[in-house]
């Protein structure tokens, strides 16, 4: 019982991880993109 709680606090901990890493991603994706774009307008 208690290993799998542990597992489960592990997971939504993981979880809660990545959906900030891919927030974090399409960030710089959209930074990259607009700098990329005023390269092209120079």
């Amino acid at each position: 019982m208690k290993e799998r709680k542990n597992n489960n606090s592990q997971l939504t901990t993981q979880e809660s991880g990545y959906k900030g890493f891919v927030q974090y991603i399409k960030r710089y994706a959209k930074t990259c993109r607009q700098s990329y774009l005023r390269l092209l307008s120079i």
